[in-house]
């Protein structure tokens, strides 16, 4: 049947059906003399079925539950839907319930077996968790009250020993004579010439090793003695940041400091920097037991034995125990300083962690690949610092970050004695790998039984197979011959009415995308496809749902090539037949566009070209799966747009920009790529690496088809299709309609005509 032919058969059938039953062959017998084609309309009309295909429009599958279009014939949605859409008398509106249990059983059984066992092994695995939690709780809780005693205990140790050195008879005597040199108007030269003051160097070195650091001062805190041979700092005044620990050993203390870096020395006395110091400072009494100086000392091995008992303390290969101030700085060294420095938490000049880092959370695991790129003195404090900083005392197992990012449970206590804290961490990974390993294994289990399970379904679906098998092979009346093809949502066969033999294009639902979104999204392309009549639109001409619950609509059957294969056989197309083929395709989207509908996906692949027609060169758009109503019809299905939907090459850039939008001028813009396409023998952008596709798309043209093509004669046309494909869409012929007009002043300057097409489908085309 020609198309002319064809169109006029379609509009008897849609004038005849809205006529009562009785007067419509009366009507058809009017309109034409044509037996043949009063044949094929009077049957169409037979088998039509006008109320079941209204309550197939009207509600999903499954009760009615799901409404897709209002009873109310006056809406716009109900108007434009043709009653062409029909169900197959052979189709029902539900499944059988015996049907929808064979389709399920084998899952059914499946999980009857497996959900007792999954239940079983979930409990298992929940108490193996609780034990395990509870067991590294204690275990935490142990090491804190270790690492806190263990400080302790030392730090006394170091306490009583100075205070024994503080309280020789010979050094208290030597002190006081520096002290009274300090009270004379020339002390400094008094101090420095005193022989006291080397006295007490040796007596210091007698008691502290050759490498014994110590300071004497005075109330008002001028150096009396210290360990510098030329004495630069004696009877200079001490920094006022050290005014109150000497405040407080003058009340009689005896003060272990934690690590710390001197940045205020005193005058004549250069500090060590290349690891912290701590130091002792004790009280030295006169014979009367009133505190007459104060002596500090260091270079005893306080860092160096501080350091070493939380070496001593890290635990597996991932816990990690160290020193934090009540800011969060930490004090002692760590187990990892290279990769500390590798991941952007120290300077790559740093030799030691203490006071370089403080114990932040950086929100993600930190590696070489992804440093550290902020200040770390600004991310806030892991949980466990910031609770030692708040001189708090605890553990948890509930997992947090550490200061590298990676997730850990641990413990922290305060320790006023060094106004410093202890934290104690192991990563979660480690802490918790027997129970990985535990789960894993009980999900091994899992997977056998449900496997089990699933074979033991498998079984008893064989037992139905064959019954299906027969069912398999058609849907409704139309018998299924071969598959087509196949999309993202449907596939495509080939069939042929049971009754009237009528070959016919039959699209189903895949059955890995079987669901309500997806049944529903079908049921809308076969409603907005159906409304369009032009002869350049495939034609739906019916739909329904087979005994299983399958949804598939018949289209017409569509041979020849699409323009995508065409240009593949043969390469770039004479610009007649494009100018000829965009008119066919601009005539489709013409009538879509006044319907309110935008098809969202024109590219050479949906596209039909069959040797038929005037000129024997005919296009039909089809796959208006994509499309989309330009106004919001709340009585149709909707998808969400949470991405862009098409094919790249031939998106409207502003497609990309807003992938919900619907302009009708997006349209123009592909077919005007698709007219690209067509001519150059190429697609648009076709030159540029896939990865920088969409920035050309948004912000650049492609290649000028005049440097493409080698005739110089095709300008005019050339001019059309990249005024078509302008990225300002107010620059774009504004209308199907309006491109159509432009196509049709070009038509004498580039004729295609019947013999040529004839040609080229002979040459090409032979196995249509």
């Amino acid at each position: 049947m020609t198309p002319e032919r064809y169109a006029v058969a379609r509009q008897i059938f849609y004038d005849a059906e809205a006529l009562p039953v009785g007067e419509r062959r009366a009507f058809v017998e009017q309109q034409t003399n044509d037996p043949e084609l009063r044949r094929e309309v009077l049957s169409l009309l037979e088998f039509h079925d006008a109320e079941a295909a209204k309550a197939e429009g009207g509600t999903v599958k499954g009760g009615g539950s799901r409404t897709i279009v209002s009873d109310a014939t006056e809406t716009a949605s109900m108007a434009d839907l043709p009653s062409a859409i029909r169900v197959a008398r052979g189709s029902q509106l539900s499944a059988p319930s015996h049907a929808r249990l064979r389709r399920w059983l084998p899952l059914l059984l499946s999980l009857i077996v497996a959900l007792p066992s999954l239940m079983a092994i979930y409990g298992v695995e929940r108490k193996a968790e609780s034990s395990l939690q509870s067991l590294r709780y204690s275990q935490l809780e142990i090491l804190g009250d270790t690492a806190a005693m263990a400080v302790r205990e030392w730090a006394e140790g170091k306490i009583a020993i100075v205070q024994s050195w503080a309280r020789t008879p010979q050094l208290q005597h030597n002190v006081s004579q520096l002290v009274e040199l300090a009270r004379q108007d020339q002390y400094r030269e008094a101090l420095v010439e005193s022989s006291a003051r080397a006295e007490i160097h040796k007596q210091m070195v007698a008691l502290g090793g050759q490498d014994v650091r110590y300071v004497f001062w005075n109330r008002n805190g001028t150096t009396l003695a210290s360990w510098q041979a030329d004495a630069g700092d004696v009877g200079q005044r001490m920094p006022a940041a050290g005014s109150i620990e000497l405040a407080r050993a003058f009340a009689g203390e005896t003060l272990l400091h934690k690590p710390d870096r001197i940045t205020e020395p005193t005058v004549g006395f250069i500090a060590e920097q290349d690891v912290p110091l701590m130091w002792l400072v004790t009280p030295i009494r006169d014979p009367q037991g009133r505190t007459q100086a104060v002596m500090l000392v260091r270079g005893i091995g306080l860092y160096r034995e501080l350091t070493a008992i939380f070496d001593e303390l890290d635990f597996e290969d991932s816990g990690d125990t160290y020193a934090v101030d009540d800011r969060g700085w930490i004090r002692t060294e760590l187990r990892h300083t290279e990769r500390l420095r590798g991941t952007g938490l120290l300077p790559a000049d740093a030799t030691s962690a203490a006071l370089y880092l403080r114990a932040g959370d950086p929100g993600h695991p930190l590696s070489r690949r992804r440093p550290l790129t902020a200040d770390a003195a600004t991310l806030p404090l892991t949980i466990a610092v910031s609770r030692a900083a708040a001189r708090q005392s605890g553990q948890t197992v509930t997992p947090y970050r550490n200061y590298q990012g990676v997730e850990v449970v641990g413990a922290w206590r305060w320790l006023p004695e060094l106004e410093m804290g202890a934290v104690s961490e192991i990563s979660v990974q480690e802490a918790f790998a027997t129970l990985t390993w535990l789960r894993w294994s009980l999900l091994g289990l899992a997977a056998v039984l449900t496997c089990s399970a699933a074979v033991a379904g498998f079984v008893v679906d064989q037992r139905f197979r064959e019954v299906r098998q027969n069912e398999a092979e058609q849907f409704g009346r139309y018998e299924l011959l071969d598959e087509l093809g196949s999309g993202g949502m449907g596939v495509v066969y080939r069939a042929r009415h049971q009754f009237m033999k009528r070959p016919a294009a039959l699209k189903v639902i895949r059955p890995d995308r079987e669901g309500q979104e997806s049944r529903l999204r079908f049921d809308r392309e076969v409603q907005l496809a159906a409304g369009l009549r032009s002869p350049h639109s495939v034609s739906i001409f019916d739909y329904g749902w087979t005994n299983d619950g399958r949804a598939y609509c018949a289209m017409e059957m569509l041979e020849g090539l699409t323009v995508h294969q065409a240009v593949s056989r043969a390469g770039k197309m004479p610009a007649g037949r494009v100018l000829h083929l965009l008119m066919h395709v601009c005539d489709s989207l013409a009538e879509a566009h006044r319907r309110g509908l935008v098809h969202r996906d024109v590219k050479p692949r949906n596209i039909m070209l069959s040797p038929r027609g005037e000129c024997c060169d005919w296009a039909v758009l089809f796959d208006f799966g994509l499309a989309k109503p330009t106004e919001p019809d709340h009585q149709l299905f909707h998808t969400q747009e949470r991405v862009w939907a098409g094919t790249p090459m031939f998106m409207a850039p502003e497609r990309f920009r807003s992938p919900g939008r619907t302009d009708p001028r997006s349209d123009i813009y592909s077919l005007g790529a698709v007219g690209y396409f067509m001519l150059a023998g190429r697609e648009p952008f076709s030159e540029i690496d896939p990865s920088g596709l969409f920035e050309l798309i948004l912000t650049s043209s492609p290649t000028p088809l005049e440097k493409l093509l080698e005739q110089s004669d095709v300008q005019p046309l050339a001019a059309l299709l990249q005024q078509c494909m302008h990225k300002q869409v107010e620059q774009r012929p504004q209308s199907a309609d309006e491109l159509y007009a432009q196509l049709a002043k070009l038509r004498d300057q580039f004729p295609w005509t019947r013999q040529t097409a004839t040609r080229w489908w002979e040459h090409h085309g032979q196995d249509i």
